[in-house]
Parts: structure tokens; sequence; C-alpha cells
């Protein structure tokens, strides 16, 4: 359904920022000569960077100041943008190009291209880079050692709030689809992923657990996330550590179902792992409910106000996802002993109070506070 343009969260110079910070070029300068000159976008479903930048030899490459994957903007008029990680990342990249368009006051042709031409291979494509990288991390993980431990840990974030102090990863991957480390905290077998999306996720996940169920017998894996997160509960502030007990789905609750699925969280379920989680991060934590959000550009007034009355307290796009993979996991992966899951986020805009992600300050100290959190709950489990 069309929203109408005033009902949107972000107001004209928000949107604005937020589009540009993440589509055009971070130089002043060349920004505006990006616009005079743009008449196309195309986007690239289930290619690598390396493929697309071989084909555009003649085009400039750059980073926007808030996306991690590199643009070419050719002297024709053309930006190629290369999607390399999912479906909804997908789906983001279309949401940018039409708000692009509105804001600057031009029609920009907008062209989506898929791996092979076709849909359903770009699709596969994204399984099929889980299903590599999945496989390179058993090819190099010590499995005797996994196996002697009975576990192992699954650290989701950004990097750059991941603090190891001084230890060295094992192995470093950095590549288009997912940056990973391996290491070891003590004699606990982690590996390290940095930010991912909802469909990155639940592709992931599934590999991980498939590789698990195929390798070993009895075995526990810890799934731990850490990421920003929106606020819908007026009672809580910018910065503040929110903890998901249950999630809502965003899609449901606009036609009216308003069940909550519960998330089997161990900082609310075991006292031992909350308690130390609390002494690591030395500041109050706050339990609530998720709203499984999938677009931050087409947020309204009246879907958060929705979403806020079903129950919501915070807004994310993966906690739903991850959780929902360990209910009546026994079926698919029978060797799997337990999946425990430590979900934490750091509240990082308040989008119904008018402070949206594209100019609330991030707080990443706060977001550091967790991962320290969750090392220090690895290393003591």
């Amino acid at each position: 359904m069309k929203q109408e343009k005033e009902d949107y969260v972000m107001d004209l110079e928000q949107r604005k920022a937020y589009v540009f910070d993440r589509k055009l070029s971070p130089n002043a300068g060349k920004r505006e000569e990006q616009i005079k000159g743009l008449k196309r976008i195309v986007i690239h479903n289930a290619f690598t960077m390396q493929e697309i930048e071989k084909a555009l030899e003649n085009a400039e490459k750059y980073y926007p100041g808030k996306s991690t994957e590199p643009h070419f903007m050719h002297f024709n008029g053309d930006l190629h943008v290369v999607n390399s990680r999912g479906i909804m990342r997908g789906v983001r990249d279309e949401d940018l190009v039409h708000a692009l368009g509105e804001l600057i006051g031009k029609k920009i042709e907008l062209e989506v291209r898929y791996y092979k031409d076709d849909i359903g291979m770009a699709f596969r494509r994204f399984k099929e880079f889980s299903f590599n990288q999945v496989a390179e991390i058993f090819r190099k993980i010590d499995k005797d050692a996994v196996k002697k431990e009975g576990g192992l840990y699954l650290l989701f974030g950004p990097h750059k709030s991941l603090s190891l102090n001084g230890l060295k990863p094992d192995f470093e991957s950095v590549n288009d689809y997912l940056n990973y480390k391996l290491l070891h905290l003590g004699k606990k077998t982690v590996v390290a992923f940095d930010y991912i999306f909802a469909d990155q996720a639940r592709n992931v996940l599934g590999q991980i657990y498939s590789s698990l169920n195929s390798y070993f017998s009895d075995i526990t894996v810890n799934v731990f996330h850490y990421g920003k997160i929106g606020l819908l509960d007026p009672a809580r502030k910018i910065g503040d550590i929110c903890i998901p007990v249950a999630a809502l789905d965003e899609n449901k609750i606009i036609e009216g179902d308003c069940r909550a699925y519960p998330i089997s969280n161990q900082l609310c379920l075991d006292k031992n792992f909350s308690e130390l989680f609390a002494s690591s991060v030395k500041e109050k934590t706050y339990q609530g409910t998720t709203v499984n959000t999938i677009s931050v550009l087409r947020q309204t007034r009246k879907a958060l106000e929705r979403d806020l009355k079903a129950g919501g307290n915070f807004l994310d796009m993966e906690w739903l996802v991850m959780s929902s993979l360990d209910h009546g996991f026994k079926s698919n992966y029978p060797r799997i002993k337990k999946i425990n899951n430590f979900f934490a986020g750091i509240g990082s805009d308040k989008p119904l109070e008018g402070r949206t992600l594209a100019d609330t300050e991030y707080p990443a100290d706060k977001e550091k506070k967790i991962a320290d959190a969750f090392v220090e709950i690895i290393k003591r489990s």
C-alpha cells in the first residue's frame, strides 16, 4: 500500500540525509555532479563486487558515507549498485532508489538485474554464498576441540564494536557476503560474524546447524547477537540496553494478528547469565517485545503507533528470524542437543519522536559494552 509522504516518520531533510549518505558520493562536489548527471540506477543482485567491477572498468568506484558496499558511477549517467548480501539488502536498495528520485525531483530509471537473468537463480546464489562460507568455516575450525568442549559459539554483531584486547584471530575473512573471524576465547571456539541482515542470518544459521548436525552429536550451539535497534516505548531512551523476550511481526500486525512469539533469551531465562551480563555492562537493562520490521524509509507514524499499541517496545530486523530457527529444531537437526540464544541491543533511534536513523548519534560505546559482556559470558560459561 502506498503511503502518503506526509505520513513518513522521517521529514524531508531526514530522508535526504539518510538516502544521500547511503547512495551518493561522500564528497559534496562529486555529489552535486552525480545528481545532475544521474539518469539510471542498476542494482546487481547476487553478483560479487569483482564481477561487476571487471565489467565497469571505466566507471568511478566510491563508497557512500554510510554503506560498506562499493558503488560505480558511469560517465553515461548510470549508477551501479552491487548487492552480494541477500534479499533484504536488495529491498532496501530499491527503497533508496525510489526515495532518491523523489528527493532530487527527477525521474530515475531503475533496472534490477539478477544473476544469470533469473530471480530464482539469484536467490539461490545468496544461499550458495552462505553454504560456501559455512563450508569454509568448518574446514578451518578444530572439530576435535569443538567436540571436546561440547559446543560452538556464534557471535553476530558489528566488528567495529568487538574488542579482542590484543587477541589475534585464528583466521579472518573479509569478503562481499559477510565478514567473519575465527578465534578462541579460552578453550571456546568462536565464530564472530560482522553486521548481518535478516535473511543472511537465517541462511547462515541454517547452514551452521546443518553442519553441526552432520559432524557432531549431542552438541550445543550458543548464538549471540548485538546491534542497534529502534525504540517504540516512550519510556526508553537512546542508549538504553534492551533485551528481547518476545517478538511481533509487523506484516501480521497490519493484518490484525498481534500474537507475540516467545524468544528464548538466556539473558532472561538463566539467572547466572543475566547477573553476569548486568555486572559486565554495569547499567540497568530493559526487557521487552521487539517488532520485526523490514523498511526504515517506509516507516510511517500510523504504522509505528499500531506497532506500539500491539505491544511492541523495540524495532529490529533479525531477532525474530534468528530465534524462530530454534523452534522445533530437533525435527531438522536431531543431533544438536540445545540452541541457546543471547540477544541484546542498543537503542539508536526513536522514530515516533522524530529522532530517526538519519540524524541520531549512534551510541557505539554502549554497543561495545554489550560485545564486551558477551565475550565475558563466553569465557566464563
